[in-house]
């Protein structure tokens, strides 16, 4: 019964189906056509409105349906005969017809305009006069001056604040521009009604001037940019840059120029023109200085435009002050000391951290003194003091430094501060160590440099020669004195390995570290681990002068460093023991046999067998290594005959 009645409803749905069918509806288009007549130049509006009404035919991708276009096809031939061109490119996202308000398409034309054109123009040439949308930007209603902007395109002169309508923050300018104007220098224009890029000015439809880039267009920047913590950074970098746009080149003016707005306002810098009133930077109301001219850059052409920054200069603005006077009130009523003898090397603020300082100061601490000297124009000699008073250094550098000072003390000799990598000695030391740094006996109020440089001035004879030679040696220039004396120097320096190696003996104490500028007598000595004995570390005893547990001496207490004597042919049993506890015992092979044979070798037992000169070659030749260097067989007399090949004993041997 239930399928019986199915048959009869599905029957009947039919049926009213084809009833209705029957009668034509007015409103549809023609047969074989969806859209009436000339739909192609208005499509574009319903388009944008939804653009998934035209998918149900053209297909989800727009690429074409059983019987409709492609929305991509070069061209489309409709049933008039009339041809049209369609998106070739590929169609732009779609927008929809709020589309038309400025705030809407400003920012999007702004990016890209070619993109605009590709439906609202026609690529390759200057219209945007509708193309394959049919909705035209020069219009009354739209663009009816300027083509594809507004007419008050310049900026200086848009009456938003923003500068919603300014193209300086336009993108892609060397293509979108380039559609209508000349954005290299002497490239044709390509609308003859668009000004030049070039042009010194140019007055817009509304009757506005305004000036343009007559060298060029410049680099711009983002809009607003109005606070200080924008454009400040910028404008000390390089205040010639602003005066571009904002004033006039070659002038004193930061009064708009070509941009319309003006640094010196009410609002922005009302008393001195370009920058803060509180330029000065030593009585600014910040910790650290953010609006001190100190660490601007381009100070040679950016300060130049208004200050005289060289000696006898001019004064471009009578009302700037002389970069070359002693003080200058601002207008708040605050007066500062400034440049008596002239602008010196700047740097940042703070400055007061040794880490930032310190190493300019070292670099060229003359360059310090005419800010922070008094006398500010000290030279070698003067014996200036560093404690004038700047900033929150109510006695400068002598804060910190010791009177008379402008380096650490006692400090100043060792490694961290040392003087010993100062630049700029000969002007820098001699302000206070006299003109020639002999102290007091030229002038100086300072010690004088051979007080330390006992072997002579550290300006000629320079690294470790001022102090000694190298090795020490008791020689000239300075003889047998600390810290030049001698004692076993000269013999362990001719020692492969050892040569000129201070950090042997004196490591941690070497040049450059605070230990050897310590003055200490002797340098403190610290063996290398490398000349450990088998049977300790190796150690110097600085009351008995001499060294123990080494390898080098077999373990054993070496002589007297100043007084004692060795001698390296005979005195073998120094440094070479029978006991089993030391690298260098003779252990090996068949030497306990003869050592215990009671013959007259006399007290040199070694060298009955071994010749000195042939130990020469080898017995010092690594003093590091806990094995003999080469074959010892090497060393035996040739009168032993000794049987290098089979190495089985000696073919001559009178006491066996």
């Amino acid at each position: 019964m239930r399928s019986q009645w199915i048959r009869i409803v599905s029957f009947l749905t039919a049926a009213a189906a084809l009833i209705a069918c029957s009668n034509p509806n007015v409103e549809a288009p023609p047969a074989g056509q969806v859209h009436v007549s000339g739909y192609m130049a208005s499509h574009s509006a319903e388009a944008a409105e939804d653009i998934n009404r035209c998918k149900s035919c053209h297909g989800n991708d727009l690429r074409g349906g059983s019987n409709a276009p492609s929305c991509f096809s070069a061209t489309f031939t409709n049933a008039d005969g009339t041809i049209t061109g369609c998106h070739t490119g590929g169609s732009t996202a779609g927008h929809d017809a709020s589309f038309m308000s400025p705030d809407r398409h400003g920012v999007e034309a702004k990016v890209d305009l070619t993109a605009c054109q590709a439906c609202h123009g026609t690529p390759g040439t200057t219209a945007f006069d509708g193309g394959t949308t049919g909705v035209s930007c020069a219009t009354a209603a739209c663009h009816n001056a300027a083509g594809a902007h507004p007419t008050r395109w310049q900026g200086s002169n848009d009456i938003t604040n923003d500068y919603l309508a300014t193209h300086r923050n336009a993108a892609n300018t060397d293509t979108s521009c380039a559609i209508c104007h000349d954005v290299v220098p002497g490239s044709p224009i390509p609308n003859p009604d668009a000004p030049s890029c070039f042009s010194a000015e140019f007055t817009n439809a509304d009757g506005a001037t305004s000036g343009c880039h007559t060298t060029g267009p410049t680099v711009g920047h983002d809009m607003p940019y109005d606070t200080a913590a924008l454009h400040g950074p910028a404008a000390k970098a390089d205040l010639t840059a602003c005066q571009a746009c904002h004033g006039t080149a070659g002038t004193t003016a930061f009064d708009g120029g070509n941009s319309g707005v003006s640094c010196a306002t009410a609002a922005c810098h009302s008393a001195a023109g370009a920058h803060p009133t509180r330029w000065q930077g030593s009585n600014d109301i910040t910790d650290d200085y953010p609006a001190t001219h100190r660490n601007a850059a381009s100070m040679s052409t950016s300060c130049a435009i208004c200050h005289d920054v060289a000696p006898g200069g001019p004064m471009p603005n009578p009302n700037a002050p002389s970069c070359f006077s002693a003080a200058f009130t601002n207008a708040d009523g605050t007066t500062s000391g400034c440049h008596d003898a002239g602008p010196s090397a700047l740097h940042p603020l703070p400055f007061i951290h040794p880490g930032q300082h310190g190493a300019d100061a070292k670099n060229n601490l003359s360059g310090c003194a005419p800010c922070h000297a008094i006398p500010a124009d000290a030279g070698a000699g003067d014996n200036p003091r560093f404690n004038k008073a700047i900033g929150s250094l109510t006695n400068g550098c002598e804060d910190c430094h010791a009177a008379n000072t402008a380096h650490p003390t006692p400090l100043w000799t060792g490694a961290a501060a040392s003087h010993r990598t100062a630049g700029h000695m000969d002007t820098s030391c001699a302000l206070c160590h006299g003109t020639n740094l002999n102290g007091p006996a030229d002038g100086g109020i300072a010690a004088a440099c051979v007080s330390c440089h006992t072997a002579g001035s550290p300006l000629v004879e320079t690294n470790c020669l001022s102090c000694h030679n190298r090795p020490p040696d008791a020689q000239a220039p300075m003889g047998n004195q600390h810290p030049n004396r001698d004692g076993s120097h000269t013999l362990h320096n001719a020692l492969p390995g050892v040569s000129d190696n201070c950090a042997i003996c004196h490591e941690g104490a070497g040049t450059g570290t605070d230990a050897h500028f310590a003055g200490g007598n002797p340098t403190p000595v610290a063996l290398s681990a490398n000349y450990n004995a088998q049977s300790g570390d190796a150690a110097y005893n600085s009351t008995s002068q001499t060294c123990a547990t080494t390898r080098c001496h077999g373990g054993q207490t070496s002589p007297d460093w100043y007084n004692g004597t060795l001698n390296v042919d005979t005195d073998c049993e120094s440094c070479h023991t029978t006991s089993s506890d030391q690298y260098n015992s003779p252990r090996s092979g068949r030497h306990e046999f003869h050592l215990a044979i009671q013959v007259n070798i006399q007290d040199s037992k070694c060298i009955f067998c071994h010749d000195p000169a042939l130990l020469a070659s080898k017995h010092f030749s690594n003093l590091q290594t806990t094995t003999f260097e080469g074959n010892p067989w090497e060393t035996l007399r040739d009168d032993l005959a000794y049987n290098h090949n089979t190495r089985m004993g000696c073919n001559v041997f009178p006491y066996y």
